[in-house]
């Protein structure tokens, strides 16, 4: 003769995860489901609607797709830190609207009249697409307004200058980066590199220690002592 056993006390919480996600799940749909309805039966979301937010989800999402993988490249390959892709983004962006649209925001002046302020040229310790003149002529063709050169490894004011007078019609700046091929921070290299013209001074890059936290690497310069006060430079 057999018993009816009645379900033990908490019988939902043994139900196990598989269930909880097969419930969930449907719950999801149903709702999709009306939700869809709902916007199916409204006179704006016609089919134009449909398909013109299909073309811009793709857009976006190839933009996102091509800013990831250079992020990629930059950190997983070269192991270097650069966050110019935004600045890419945002200028090929007003650059765009403004060419479909027509509209002479700059008064006159041409769109892609802008400055670049990051840019490696060769002659460089690792392979650069551009040399100094060439990168000025690339930038005068295209109607921009300054350059500036970037080194990780020696100052580029001089180089700059030479690019300027050679191409003409654009302006080239130099800067100094801090890394430990000129000197780490070195306060005399920053006074010549300003004097020579440069216009930027950056904090070390590739010899930071930031950039040595990583398998095989050690030491790199930092501006904290090991208590974490600040150190004053020695001249």
């Amino acid at each position: 003769m057999s018993s009816f056993n009645p379900p033990k006390k908490g019988w939902l919480i043994n139900l196990g995860p598989s269930t909880y996600r097969l419930v969930g799940l449907v719950i999801l749909l149903a709702v999709l489901t009306w939700r869809v309805n709902d916007v199916l039966n409204h006179e704006t979301y016609n089919s134009q609607y449909w398909i013109l937010q299909l073309i811009n989800g793709l857009i976006l999402g190839g933009l996102y797709a091509l800013v990831a993988m250079g992020y990629t490249l930059v950190y997983g390959i070269l192991l270097m830190i650069n966050f110019a892709h935004g600045e890419v983004m945002m200028i090929g962006g007003f650059a765009g609207y403004f060419a479909l649209t027509g509209q002479n925001v700059f008064q006159g002046r041409s769109i892609v009249e802008v400055c670049s302020h990051h840019i490696h040229t060769r002659p460089d310790v690792q392979p650069r697409m551009l040399d100094d003149i060439q990168a000025a002529t690339a930038a005068k063709t295209a109607g921009m307004r300054a350059i500036l050169i970037k080194s990780h490894v020696v100052p580029t004011a001089g180089r700059a200058c030479i690019a300027e007078r050679t191409v003409g019609g654009v302006r080239v700046f130099g800067a100094l980066v801090l890394n430990q091929e000129v000197g780490g921070f070195n306060p005399a290299a920053v006074e010549t590199a300003i004097r020579m013209g440069a216009k930027v001074i950056w904090m070390p890059m590739r010899s930071a220690t930031n950039m040595h936290h990583r398998p095989g690497r050690r030491g790199g310069l930092t501006v904290f002592r090991r208590d974490g006060s600040i150190a004053t430079p020695r001249r």
